[in-house]
């Protein structure tokens, strides 16, 4: 007898299928604990002098586009700086260091789970060349 006919092996063969197609959608579906991660948004980037040279110890400050909940962090030496766990929605920021500051860069979007990168230049030193 063809062993395709034989009807215990269609149901071992249907079961089979079922069962790893199953285990597929479980692997593909998100976690939990990955949504709330993911609910969540960054913005990095790199303060910089106009020409290019990082700053590092600059202040930089966020705020939502309607002024409210500020933060602020300080570059590292590679003039680098991050915020993370960051609600969606649309956010102000700008560099402060020395007296100087950098434009503001405004309504920023922020999507869950998005990662946004700035570059913020500060103005030249006054009396520079």
């Amino acid at each position: 007898m063809n062993a395709h006919r034989n009807p215990s092996y269609r149901l071992r063969r249907g079961f089979l299928l079922y069962f790893l197609s199953l285990l597929c959608i479980l692997y593909f579906l998100p976690s939990p604990a990955f949504s709330q991660r993911s609910g969540r948004a960054t913005i990095d980037g790199v303060v910089t002098e106009s020409d290019g040279t990082p700053v590092s110890g600059a202040q930089v400050v966020i705020q939502t586009s309607d002024g409210k909940k500020p933060r602020a962090v300080k570059t590292d030496t590679k003039g680098r700086f991050e915020f993370r766990s960051l609600r969606h929605g649309f956010y102000d920021i700008r560099a402060s260091h020395e007296g100087r500051s950098s434009e503001w860069v405004r309504n920023l979007v922020l999507r869950s789970g998005t990662v946004v990168s700035v570059t913020l230049v500060l103005p030249e030193k006054s009396g520079a060349p």
